[in-house]
């Protein structure tokens, strides 16, 4: 609906009933040329996916809602399914394979699952791989060599958790649910949130309508007792023993900008394979540059037969030139 001033007044004020009042300079003759009214949407058309981003990566630092495990080297990871399908169409089809029929059968539990101590005072804790808690909020230390002994510490002097760092332990004497609500990322630290205390054995609703999750100690039993007790599907990965590489995989998926910070040539190389079982290119080309950095006389036979086996041609080729064009290392190499 639009107003009109006068005609002596020089302009025309054109009001609309959803948007902001517009000036027009001249006054085109009404029913012959278009009138063009400028509106202020007042929205950033951006947020609502940077929000949507912001508020995944959230979930998967803390660990809340999610609903499958990667099962790797003895080690739980809890993720989202629909992030890891939207990883690539291979990994889309493990997941659906998974959820359809659950995990392939194994041909040995013992060699999937490391034995347990069978202590109760040990069982319930939850580990979450490169997380912290409340650092420097430090209530006892001590050193972490023996992980049930921490866990009995930290159960009897109702701590919430310890945080593994270096080969030492430091308590945390916030509540299990205040310690997993600030979990931030550590490269080097390990968090372990007793939640055998906070969760009774019928699985208690948590605040947030969530199940509990249940710790790594009670889940490694047998296949049967993991899926009745999680009640979330599990994506096996026999072949890959190195909670580094899994964490690479879930830093890809989230976008969590971490880098790349696999420690070891054994560690690469099962980036390397899932990498090539799913699909995963991006996750390839940050391990074959691994293979690329810090050569020397005593790695590059080793990665050279890492580039065979996984099928690099290029990073193969790269690599042959270098210790071609170097006479002393071709010397020592050829020794």
């Amino acid at each position: 609906r639009l107003a009109q001033a006068p005609r002596d007044s020089g302009c025309l004020e054109a009001m609309t009933l959803w948007g902001a009042v517009t000036t027009l300079q001249t006054l085109p003759t009404l029913g012959s040329d278009p009138v063009e009214l400028k509106v202020d949407l007042g929205t950033d058309q951006t947020r609502s996916g940077v929000s949507l981003s912001e508020g995944i990566r959230t979930l998967y630092q803390k660990c809340q809602f999610y609903d499958v495990l990667l099962v790797a080297g003895g080690k739980r990871f809890p993720a989202h399914q629909v992030v890891l399908a939207s990883l690539s169409s291979s990994l889309r089809e493990h997941m659906h394979q998974v959820i359809q029929h659950g995990p392939p059968p194994t041909g040995s539990t013992a060699s999937d699952f490391p034995p347990t101590s069978g202590l109760a005072e040990e069982r319930g804790f939850e580990e979450y791989p490169q997380r912290d808690a409340f650092h420097g909020d430090d209530a006892e230390r001590m050193p972490a060599s023996d992980l049930g002994a921490c866990k009995r510490l930290c159960r009897e002097r109702r701590y919430g958790a310890f945080v593994v760092w270096r080969g030492t332990a430091y308590f945390r004497s916030r509540t299990a649910a205040e310690c997993v609500e600030n979990l931030s990322d550590s490269s080097e630290a390990i968090t372990y949130v007793d939640k055998g205390t906070a969760c009774s054995a019928e699985h208690q609703q948590s605040p947030n309508g969530q199940e509990p999750a249940i710790g790594h100690t009670e889940r490694q039993q047998s296949p049967n007792r993991q899926e009745a007790a999680s009640g979330h599907p599990e994506l096996h990965l026999p072949d890959v023993v190195s909670a580094e590489a899994v964490a690479a995989l879930l830093d890809l998926a989230y976008g969590l900008g971490n880098g790349y910070n696999v420690s070891s040539d054994e560690a690469n190389r099962d980036v390397l394979r899932l990498a090539k079982r799913f699909n995963l290119q991006q996750l390839e080309e940050l391990a074959t540059h691994k293979l690329l950095q810090g050569l020397d006389t005593a790695n590059v036979i080793q990665r050279l037969a890492t580039c065979d086996e996984f099928g690099l041609t290029s990073p193969y080729q790269r690599i042959v030139e270098q210790v071609a064009q170097n006479a002393p290392a071709l010397l020592e190499v050829s020794n």
